[in-house]
């Protein structure tokens, strides 16, 4: 294991056990709070990764379109990815977020980092990467305001399959933990989370990738969308 690889590990490590005691501190405190705000502790994240393992190059920038599909709010979103390392890249994705118990569509913001570990040389195995990222969503139920912030770490995998010389079919998917702070009203919690993705990306070129992605978190949604390497 690289020293980068074995740093990250160590920091994923540290931010679960601080994420179980937040958790863990936070539920005693709710049993007791009063709120007068009918919002569901169900959120969760709903950007998705909508990415493989792999990373862009080094000073390459991708732009991407997509729209999710939840259980209680619909969301659309674009993404800026760029190349910093040769294993190394950086993203933005920012939208709009269209709630079921709320009056009118939200902003979304959110940034991560993905580093690549293991490359399916030979593809005798799958590629692997980690990621950390940070989302923040500007939520409003009835009259009152307020938002959710959470930090998540990440562990993908995704395996390319030749479909012909130039299109590629790449299954992925990517195992997180997410410590969220969800503050509407006088209602505020902080939860620990686990979350599934499972998705595919479909390349007909080097520069165009088509994307169908399924959430197993606290919302269940599918997201779609396409991404174009513009740079």
């Amino acid at each position: 294991m690289t020293p980068i690889a074995r740093t990250i590990t160590i920091l994923m490590s540290i931010s679960l056990f601080l994420s179980a005691s937040i958790a863990f501190a936070q539920d005693g405190d709710d049993e007791n709070k009063h709120t007068t705000v009918e919002f569901s502790s169900d959120f969760g994240g709903f950007t998705g990764q909508m990415s493989t393992a792999e990373v862009v190059p080094p000073g390459s920038i991708d732009l991407g379109a997509y729209a999710g599909f939840f259980e209680d709010m619909n969301g659309f979103f674009g993404t800026f990815r760029m190349g910093l390392l040769d294993n190394l890249d950086w993203e933005v994705k920012s939208g709009l977020l269209d709630l079921e118990y709320g009056d009118d569509p939200h902003f979304m913001v959110g940034t991560s980092f993905k580093y690549h570990f293991i490359h399916g040389e030979d593809r005798v195995f799958p590629d692997m990467a980690v990621s950390g990222n940070l989302e923040y969503y500007d939520l409003d139920v009835a009259s009152f305001s307020g938002s959710s912030l959470g930090f998540g770490v990440g562990l993908i995998g995704s395996y390319p399959i030749w479909l012909a010389e130039s299109h590629r079919l790449t299954p992925y998917g990517r195992l997180s933990t997410r410590i969220e702070h969800n503050d509407v009203g006088d209602w505020d919690d902080t939860d620990f989370d686990i979350g599934l993705n499972l998705g595919a990306q479909y390349a007909p070129s080097q520069r165009i990738h088509f994307y169908g992605e399924l959430q197993l978190d606290d919302q269940i949604g599918f997201m779609t969308g396409v991404n174009f390497a513009v740079y």
